[in-house]
């Protein structure tokens, strides 16, 4: 820019990517959609299994959140709860993750994690204490 605020001729603006702008990048953001678009508690297990190196912790915390609420969705209409027997070393997983990264979460997702554990019964005093930390 000029000094009277006018961009000078032949020169550009600086240019800043979506991770600088807002925090997380364009394929960070297309991860979460497809989170969101997971119809089954099976389905958030598996695309956290299939993807979990390139979930940042917003991306963690959204797959945990979205699993807690479609399990609530199944158990409130009265259908068993298929996770719970057959992918319940997966869930593990994805709760030790989120617990793992706890530290590198802002409020909101600390929020998100303490209410997705105990839509499932999932949240004890060591899971407490480690989203206190």
């Amino acid at each position: 820019k000029t000094d009277d605020g006018w961009v000078a001729p032949g020169r550009r603006p600086e240019r800043r990517s979506l991770a600088q702008l807002r925090g997380f990048s364009r394929r960070q953001r297309e991860l979460g959609d497809d989170l969101a678009a997971q119809q089954r508690p099976e389905q958030v297990l598996q695309l956290f299994l299939e993807r979990h190196r390139e979930l940042n912790a917003t991306n963690v915390v959204a797959a945990l959140h979205r699993f807690a609420k479609l399990c609530s969705d199944v158990t409130t209409s009265g259908a068993v709860p298929q996770w719970r027997k057959d992918e319940c070393s997966d869930f593990q997983k994805l709760r030790d993750r989120a617990l793992e990264i706890s530290g590198d979460m802002e409020a909101r997702s600390i929020a998100n994690t303490a209410w997705a554990l105990a839509c499932l019964a999932s949240l004890g005093q060591p899971a407490l204490d480690v989203l206190a930390a």
